[in-house]
């Protein structure tokens, strides 16, 4: 379990950060590390978070197959909280292009 949640919960709160937080982290790139568009930056976050919570998923079905534990109920939070930063990265993202 201690495993398991070492690696599950700075996976999940980088996904999220970054779905949340991707575009002022974005232009925070542009001005510090290299300047180019923050837009590709957004949509490089946007897909970073997505795939994320996307390993996220599998590590957490995988693990409570394992464990005999009921999947519903922490599949369905993770969805919750997944679906809707993934949705808010991905209309960010998408007014980004215009």
């Amino acid at each position: 379990m201690k495993r398991f949640l070492i690696i599950f919960i700075p996976l999940f709160l980088l996904a999220t950060s970054l779905g949340v937080g991707g575009q002022d982290l974005a232009y925070w790139m542009q001005n510090h590390v290299y300047d180019m568009w923050p837009i590709y930056y957004v949509t490089i976050f946007c897909v970073i978070s997505i795939v994320l919570y996307l390993i996220g998923i599998i590590l957490l079905i995988v693990y409570l197959y394992k464990q005999k534990k009921q999947i519903f109920i922490y599949i369905l939070g993770y969805l919750i909280i997944a679906g809707n930063v993934s949705f808010w990265s991905f209309i960010a993202t998408v007014m980004w292009w215009g």
